[in-house]
């Protein structure tokens, strides 16, 4: 019996749910992949702490997941899924609420907690945290990305 804990991602091509479980030890929580046609599961993060899915990129190679640490810090991290290789996005403390990776895969938009929306470039390898929006003076409640190129011309 697989225990489902939340964090329900599901894979771009349907075929993986991402999820969280605490399995392995009920004071932690894993990112377990969940295969829908096996029903075969495997353990994403094995790592003490709690960590959860946040986003597929959508060719389905990478896993964006998020280990909270306190209400006031949490951590992003990629995951290769070919060989599970974890590697951190965001370098910044900061609570990051909400990530999304943009369609080209090659960003991952981010919501935190004290500089407004934020991007960080993968594909450069900088793997920083860049404010979009530094000169907001409120605070962004949801994060969208939307699939238009903006207005229309004319």
């Amino acid at each position: 019996t697989l225990l489902l804990l939340g964090g329900l991602e599901l894979s771009p091509d349907g075929r993986t749910l991402a999820t969280t479980n605490n399995a392995r030890d009920p004071k932690h929580t894993d990112v377990v992949l969940l295969d829908l046609e096996s029903t075969t599961v495997t353990r994403l993060t094995d790592r003490d702490g709690s960590w959860h899915p946040v986003d597929w990129r959508s060719d389905g190679t990478q896993l964006l997941v998020g280990h909270y640490l306190s209400v006031n810090e949490s951590e992003l991290w990629l995951v290769e899924l070919e060989d599970g290789a974890m590697r951190p996005l965001t370098k910044e403390k900061g609570a990051w609420k909400e990530a999304v990776f943009e369609e080209d895969g090659e960003h991952v938009v981010v919501r935190g907690t004290e500089e407004g929306s934020s991007s960080a470039d993968e594909t450069s390898g900088r793997r920083a945290i860049e404010p979009l929006t530094p000169d907001l003076e409120w605070n962004a409640e949801n994060l969208v990305i939307s699939g238009d190129e903006g207005p229309p011309p004319g």
